[in-house]
């Protein structure tokens, strides 16, 4: 069971906050695949031609990655905090704890979504998604 349960009203107080951190934590999220992919490709370069240094660009390339991770880890950090779930961070699917009748459950927001419309059992997931 949560130790935090949002009201309704809490929740989409929250989403402003969500969107914006969501927005944030997927430029992270590519910027990071990027600094790998480059990251791996010149190491698979400096390999093949013999170990030749290119010390300036791996410097850079795993600054960025130390970058985008830390860009990562802040929100990540304060999404725990705040107990809210991210059940899928490309699509953007949320869950916020919540009671309904007593009930432990949760409200789910959908990336997009202007406003918290639907919320599920626990057991559910975004299949069990229910009209408030």
């Amino acid at each position: 069971m949560a130790d935090r349960h949002y009201t309704h009203e809490e929740a989409e107080a929250a989403l402003p906050w969500v969107r914006d951190a969501i927005d944030a934590m997927r430029v992270a999220t590519l910027e990071l695949l990027d600094a790998r992919t480059k990251l791996s490709a010149l190491f698979e370069a400096i390999r093949s031609n013999g170990g030749s240094t290119h010390d300036e660009e791996v410097h850079d390339l795993r600054s960025r990655v130390e970058k985008s991770t830390e860009s990562l880890r802040q929100p990540l950090e304060e999404f725990e905090n705040r107990e809210i779930i991210i059940r899928d961070l490309q699509q953007g699917l949320i869950d916020f704890p919540a009671l309904r009748e007593g009930r432990e459950v949760y409200l789910c927001w959908l990336y997009g979504e202007d406003r918290i419309d639907f919320w599920h059992e626990l057991d559910t997931g975004f299949a069990g998604r229910q009209p408030l």
